[in-house]
């Protein structure tokens, strides 16, 4: 599996496992927290009684043994010094200055979101995981590691470029979404096809299930059904093309026979009702199919390289002028009397 794979993983653990808030904390274990070491992190005895009492809750809950401590960047960079992606500890802010700047309606799976104050600076940074713009972050002391909505506290988005072979290699069909299916799979199958089904039904947020377990039985059918009611697809506990397809999934089995070609249904807001949907039935032959992903590919290597230049040269002029709107903003601050100028 690719590094984006394995992050979206990483995230909904965290989550899942109750993982706590704790000022400056980068991963460390349920099994080596201790109230005097919360009290050593944290900015003020305040803070501290409230990390503690979050931290009291979930042991009792039984989370305990499989918790882990962050603070909001924390989360993040644990993952990124781990797999060699960074070279030392960052800050929120330093993590949207290492990001591409993209608008709201651009967000996908593996972009950052980030809160910036008045002053131009980002104090906390969520992780968006999946298509539904679903965010997990380390919210704060009373709340720990959750998931959300892209509510409102989320004022500026970036792009990291961490994830960039992680792309190339989804288009290829190989790394993160690291499986090519080839049939439709249902209730009584069995095969590492089932594995990578229920992968990617973590990585949308639908867990509870399994992973290693390559039997499609009751949990997995009734997981998948859920899926498809929360998008919009035939609800059959079936994973055939069009449910691959929305899981972000490498679909080579044709049109899978009945289940996969029939029709589906799609709630269209436009519309106020269901629009049918009606599916390309002509067959692509699997070269044809080889071929077009691997010049995909390519485009896609290009315009990646070519970005990653383009920041070279631009991130240093972005940066000059991120401080001097920052010098700016505050001196006026200042000539206002909103702080001290001391």
């Amino acid at each position: 599996m690719g590094n984006l794979s394995d992050f979206i993983l990483y995230l909904n653990e965290q989550a899942a496992n109750h993982s706590i808030y704790v000022w400056g904390a980068q991963g460390q274990q349920g099994t080596d927290i201790t109230e005097a070491w919360i009290r050593k992190c944290e900015t003020s005895e305040k803070n501290a009684e409230r990390a503690i009492a979050y931290w009291r809750e979930q042991c009792e809950a039984g989370y305990g043994g499989v918790l882990r401590a962050f603070d909001c960047s924390g989360l993040g960079v644990y993952f990124l010094l781990d797999r060699g992606l960074i070279r030392s500890d960052m800050t929120a802010h330093g993590l949207m200055r290492n990001c591409l700047r993209i608008p709201k309606r651009e967000l996908r799976t593996g972009d950052f979101v980030f809160h910036v104050n008045l002053l131009g600076k980002a104090s906390h940074i969520g992780y968006v995981v999946d298509r539904a713009r679903t965010v997990i972050e380390a919210r704060g002391r009373d709340y720990g590691v959750v998931k959300g909505g892209l509510d409102g506290r989320w004022n500026a988005y970036g792009r990291p470029l961490y994830w960039v072979d992680d792309e190339v290699a989804q288009l290829e069909g190989t790394g993160q979404r690291d499986f090519m299916f080839t049939r439709v799979l249902k209730y009584g199958v069995r095969g590492e096809d089932v594995c990578a089904l229920k992968r990617l039904l973590l990585s949308a947020g639908f867990g509870g299930l399994t992973l290693s377990n390559q039997n499609f039985l009751s949990a997995t059918r009734n997981t998948v059904k859920r899926y498809q009611q929360a998008h919009g697809l035939v609800v059959d506990g079936k994973a055939g093309r069009e449910t691959i397809a929305s899981l972000g999934g490498v679909w080579n089995g044709g049109y899978g026979g009945r289940n996969a070609a029939r029709t589906e249904r799609k709630h269209s807001s436009d519309a106020g009702g269901w629009t049918r949907i009606r599916e390309d039935r002509r067959s692509v032959s699997a070269a044809g199919k080889y071929g077009e992903v691997v010049l995909q590919a390519k485009r896609v290597d290009e315009q990646r390289a070519e970005k990653w230049r383009r920041l070279q040269t631009l991130r240093a002029a972005d940066l000059r002028r991120e401080e001097k709107q920052t010098e700016e903003v505050l001196l006026r601050r200042v000539q206002d009397g909103m702080v001290d100028g001391t």
